[in-house]
């Protein structure tokens, strides 16, 4: 399995590495995977299951020393949908991510190299999703970088109607402002890059001084 995905990977990571002008980053489970596109040049890890999946994930970050984006999720993709149970998802999310920070942090990987993400559509229904993106305020009090990722996803249609995939630019533009107002310091990854600048662009004259209005994008954005 390693080498299968490892082989679809090597002509990609080659083929971009040379020509990315900004760092590239692994979304895996897999610590062999991980371990094969850093070899590649790949600058930082993604690991939608927060290290929960793979027990070598964690001590292979910390040896390589590259940035963790450590995501909230519950159960596996095959039952994430039953995990959706939550209190106060805010609350429930910040303690879960509590823990995997300091599962991480016990694994040898340094405070500084963690990003979190709060799991925006896994593991939580529509109205759980919304929620947390209300609520990335109080998120920030993990102390990590938030990195939120809403692009194009199917929670998006419980406020748009019936949208497919490729028709839901604009309610992703709509859910990163949300983002940046709720939290100015939180980042977003999204396929809607032109929507999303253009919507990011004023938030810094909404959320912070006149003098930040200065700079092109609040809190160092992640938008591709």
């Amino acid at each position: 399995m390693r080498t299968r995905r490892s082989a679809r990977l090597r002509p990609l990571l080659r083929a971009i590495g040379g020509r990315a002008r900004v760092p590239l980053s692994i979304d895996t489970t897999k610590a062999a995977v991980a371990n094969f596109a850093l070899d590649e040049g790949v600058a930082m890890v993604n690991d939608i299951s927060g290290l929960d999946y793979d027990p070598g994930m964690g001590p292979l970050v910390a040896a390589r020393g590259v940035p963790l984006v450590l995501m909230h999720m519950r159960g596996r993709p095959g039952t994430i949908c039953a995990e959706a149970r939550y209190e106060d998802v805010v609350s429930d999310v910040m303690r879960d991510l509590g823990r995997r920070i300091e599962h991480a942090v016990g694994c040898g990987i340094a405070w500084d190299r963690l990003l979190v993400d709060p799991g925006i559509g896994f593991a939580k229904q529509a109205e759980h999703s919304y929620r947390v993106l209300a609520g990335l305020d109080r998120l920030q009090a993990l102390g990590r970088p938030l990195l939120v990722g809403p692009s194009r996803k199917s929670f998006l249609t419980a406020a748009t109607g019936d949208l497919p995939a490729d028709a839901r630019d604009w309610p992703t533009a709509a859910a990163v402002t949300a983002a940046v107002l709720a939290a100015p310091t939180s980042s977003a990854s999204t396929a809607c890059r032109r929507w999303c600048r253009w919507c990011a662009w004023p938030m810094p004259c909404v959320t912070s001084s006149p003098e930040a209005a200065a700079r092109p994008l609040p809190g160092g954005w992640l938008l591709r």
